[in-house]
């Protein structure tokens, strides 16, 4: 009998913290301040999902894409990035940071010609989650993201707002 509690009682430790366990989707809109030596406005997407492995520690993969035509050239990026995230659960409120690696892509064109390149992407950032339950605000995330296209290495400025589904 005394084993049997025992079993039960390993049992509950490992599948109630698994329980906990919480998967979030996020979409939203996105600005890039795109830092190529001239500095250009991008607007976009950003959408992201999130496995929590314990209630304070996730991994992220987190997918996003610009678009704009400055002086009449049209540069793309995207972004496919994956890392650790840490957040704090305040009730209505939950801040976050995390260091995101991967790649990102580039690609500038004028006047029916275009180039690409594919390089290492960074992102470290954070941002704050409003909402209890099922559904969020993601009021803002902010990411210092490093990029290194073209053969040059672009610091750029990511923000982002959307929706965080929970379940």
């Amino acid at each position: 009998m005394r084993r049997l509690i025992l079993l039960l009682g390993l049992c509950a430790a490992v599948v109630l913290p698994a329980a906990a366990q919480e998967t979030e989707l996020f979409a939203g809109y996105s600005y890039l301040r795109l830092n190529n030596g001239t500095g250009v406005n991008l607007n976009g997407w950003n959408a992201a999902v999130e496995k929590e492995l314990v209630g304070w520690f996730g991994i992220v993969a987190d997918l996003s894409g610009h678009y704009g035509s400055p002086s009449g050239v049209s540069v793309n990026t995207l972004q496919a990035l994956f890392g650790p995230r840490l957040k704090v659960d305040a009730g209505l409120i939950e801040p976050f940071v995390h260091v995101l690696f991967g790649a990102a892509r580039g690609s500038a064109g004028v006047f029916g010609s275009t180039s690409s390149d594919v390089a290492l992407g960074i992102a470290v950032g954070g941002g704050l989650d409003i909402g209890l339950g099922p559904v969020a605000w993601r009021a803002v995330q902010v990411d210092y993201l490093r990029t290194e296209l073209f053969g040059a290495t672009q610091n750029n400025t990511r923000v982002a707002s959307g929706i965080v589904l929970r379940f």
